[in-house]
């Protein structure tokens, strides 16, 4: 019976572990840029959003890889048109523009997303005006045509056909079948009133106040309309829009907020219980399971943990695919996905106790009727049982995962605003090593400081690095931790200074590295593993190494101008740049002593800024010459293998900007004009540092960042070092974030298969003969 026990103990445990990876892995958000999304779909791999970019309707699709792409829709004749909502199913998208002989909002437009076929709905009276604000998933239309005068319908088959209503009328929203519209007409009182059509028949939604109401959304199926409805407060006399929804036989419904006070505002959408609308600039959600209305923002930070860099405006739309909720986010434009129910699943740390109590109690059961063999190792050896083995093999598999679940969160160190950080590594003890500058008040020089952070980044100590008589600058540290790079005023320098090396282990003293030619400059600007510095001597005119033993020496192999930057953890990779046969400068590369450029195009000008720890990813720029606005722009730039990739946004433009570190797993970062930004080939783009922080991890910033500078792959995180305030951040790796549920999974399911084989087998089996 103990030993049942156990089994179930260790087996529950581990299912609940599953069920916490589950429910807090699910949760995605993604900034959109510059694209304000009014509507969202998901159709199980990819999310498509509809809605509205700088100069047009654009449709925009987020696969499961978060890769973004983005198409622009013209109207006829090539005019900028505007996105409305989108069908259920991603086909249709709804849109509006001045075509000719157009008038105001200008004409109806249906676009068949599938093949980009715009279809003109036409028009109904005497103005020429048809917005279309609707459309199902076969593509039936609705909006309102004649100046508002008449709601309507469009479908290919069919054209545009007014729907029954009083005098004015809008249709505003329509079912995925396409038979429920939803919007407003004039009552008899010649205000505005929710409606609906079912089939073709007419009705008003319920309206107590009589003074205004809308109908802006309606749910998938057609069974409920949200928007709001208006009621003047006699007690300080103003007007106040109510959160309001109603069933389908028009009933209303108000919604409260948590003290249970009228929310005021309008929905937007509605789906599964779930609406999204907005008051006074705020995005506001309701969720059934709360049962009162809040801003999304403080729901997806006391449901998700979620924070985001702006607040958010308005929640245009929200989509149910049968698990998660999808929101469109106007704020900056913002994708944000959550699992169903997520509310209902208690605190992390509960799981964590709940679960290592039933790991305590199973294990204690299982093993209390084998406590007095411990001392006859042998005789206990004989005794194991398989399916004792089972519960060793998932109680180890479930502390795994506690494991992963408690490391998976990021860190973040401010080290003052009075620093700056350069180089960053981070030990197998977990201790992360920083370099950076800073400058001291009190002797009026520049300082050369080494940053020790503890593994969970709860404390912090620094060193200044000595100096060779005056300003002194760190450049660099060898991702072993044992060497510093960088340069210092000695008293036969000039220009920058000499090149200096400290090692770690004694950092008070600074080891120069002499000088090369007539020009006594010769900073350093990184080190390998095993201290062999690299930079450029004689002023910028030789690359060189230097080591302890061999001293200061020009790389072979170069041409008459050349400059190092940075150098392999194995010393046999160097890159910097170097004068081409065109007399400019151009990135170069030294592998194992020989010579050669990088790709550059252009040959305006490129840099090679930093190799990654392996020498197979190169950073830096390349330079080309703008003929649209007469100026030299300088695009980001990584060589993977010597291949080039030139660093673009995320609508595909060229990237200004210049990447300053490279991580062995393919990772770049930099700086811009925008900003410290992160760079990798799943994203479909570069990114902001501090929105790709936020919306990956959670982690935000007290100072904007204005630079990354390094970064660095141990092998499970990523290690940065920021110039915002002197940061350093660190953060898991995609590539090794906690294992997918689905193959946790799959081992317990092949795990218990063979445990309940065994313990048939045993059920089956003669008695074991104990002694």
């Amino acid at each position: 019976m103990l030993r049942k026990v156990c089994n179930l103990g260790v087996v529950l445990a581990t299912a609940l572990f599953l069920s916490v990876q589950t429910a807090y892995g699910g949760i995605i958000t993604f900034d959109l840029g510059d694209f304000t999304p009014n509507s969202v779909s998901y159709n199980g791999s990819s999310t498509t959003f509809w809605g509205n970019g700088p100069n047009t309707a654009e449709r925009v699709i987020l696969n499961s890889a978060l890769g973004l792409s983005r198409t622009e829709f013209y109207g006829p004749g090539g005019i900028s048109i505007t996105g409305t909502r989108m069908s259920s199913n991603s086909g249709w998208g709804a849109a509006y523009g001045l075509t000719p002989g157009s008038v105001g909002l200008g004409e109806g437009l249906v676009v068949d997303l599938a093949t980009g076929q715009i279809h003109q709905v036409g028009h109904l009276g005497s103005i020429n005006q048809s917005p279309a604000f609707g459309v199902s998933n076969s593509g039936v239309a609705t909006g309102d045509a004649d100046g508002a005068r008449k709601a309507y319908t469009w479908s290919q088959t069919n054209g545009i056909q007014g729907l029954s209503s009083p005098d004015a009328a809008i249709g505003r929203a329509i079912s995925d079948g396409g038979t429920r519209q939803a919007g407003f007409a004039l009552n008899g009182i010649g205000t505005a009133q929710a409606a609906q059509w079912i089939n073709g028949g007419f009705s008003f939604l319920d309206d107590p106040f009589l003074i205004e109401s809308f109908a802006n959304g309606i749910a998938p199926d057609g069974q409920n309309s949200a928007g709001y409805v208006s009621r003047f407060n006699f007690a300080n006399f103003e007007t106040e829009q109510l959160l309001a929804g109603w069933d389908s036989t028009g009933s209303l419904s108000l919604f409260s907020d948590v003290l249970g006070n009228d929310a005021f505002g309008s929905w937007n959408s509605l789906t599964n219980g779930f609406y999204g609308g907005s008051f006074n600039d705020v995005g506001l959600v309701f969720d059934p399971l709360d049962g009162y209305v809040r801003s999304f923002d403080d729901w997806a930070l006391s449901k998700h943990g979620l924070t985001f860099g702006s607040p958010t405006r308005s929640v245009n739309d929200v989509f149910w695919d049968g698990s998660d909720y999808h929101f469109a986010l106007e704020g900056s434009g913002r994708y944000v996905r959550a699992p169903d129910g997520a509310a209902a699943v208690p605190e992390p740390a509960s799981w964590m106790l709940f679960s290592m109590g039933i790991l305590i109690v199973g294990i204690g059961a299982g093993w209390k009727r084998r406590a007095e063999l411990w001392s006859k190792l042998t005789i206990w050896t004989r005794k194991v049982r398989p399916n004792f083995v089972m519960r060793i093999l998932l109680t180890v598999l479930s502390l795994g995962l506690l494991s992963d679940y408690a490391q998976a969160g990021p860190i973040f160190v401010d080290l003052g605003s009075e620093n700056d950080v350069v180089g960053v590594t981070r030990l197998g003890d977990g201790t992360a090593l920083l370099v950076g500058n800073t400058f001291n008040t009190t002797t009026q020089t520049n300082e050369a400081v080494l940053f020790t952070v503890s593994s969970d980044g709860s404390t912090v100590s620094s060193t200044t690095l000595g100096s060779l008589g005056g300003d002194t600058f760190a450049t660099g540290i060898s991702h072993n931790g044992q060497f510093i790079s960088g340069y210092s005023v000695s008293p036969l320098s000039q220009g920058l200074g000499e090149g200096a090396v400290w090692e770690v282990e004694n950092p008070g003293v600074a080891q120069g590295v002499g000088f090369l030619g007539s020009f006594n400059q010769s900073p350093a600007f990184h080190v390998s593993n095993d201290g062999v510095a690299a930079g450029h001597a004689d002023g910028a005119r030789d690359a060189f190494t230097w080591s302890q033993n061999g001293g200061i020496q020009a790389i072979p192999d170069q041409p008459t101008l050349a400059a190092a930057a940075a150098i392999s953890d194995a010393g046999n990779v160097v890159v910097g740049l170097a004068q081409n046969g065109v007399g400019t400068t151009q990135a170069a590369v030294w592998n194992d002593g020989a010579f050669s450029f990088l790709e550059d195009p252009f040959q305006v000008s490129s840099l090679a800024v930093d190799v990654s720890s392996d020498g197979d990813f190169v950073g830096g720029f390349v330079s080309f010459f703008d003929f649209t606005v007469f100026e030299t722009v300088q695009q980001a730039a990584v060589w993977e293998n010597g291949v080039l990739t030139l660093l673009t946004d995320e609508n595909g433009d060229p990237f200004e900007g210049m990447v300053n570190g490279v991580s062995s797993n393919g990772y770049a970062v930099g700086e811009s004009e925008l900003g410290g930004f992160i760079w990798h080939e799943s994203f479909g783009g570069v990114r902001l540092f501090e929105e790709w922080s936020l919306t990956e991890h959670g982690l935000t910033f007290p100072t904007p960042i204005s630079a990354v500078n390094d970064i660095y792959f141990d092998g499970t995180d990523l290690n940065f070092a920021l110039d915002g305030s002197a940061y350093y951040a660190q953060t898991p790796a995609q590539s090794t974030a906690v294992p997918e549920p689905s193959s946790l999974a799959l081992c317990l399911i092949a795990g218990g298969c063979f445990a309940l084989f065994h313990f048939r087998r045993r059920r089956n089996a003669p008695p074991v003969p104990r002694g």
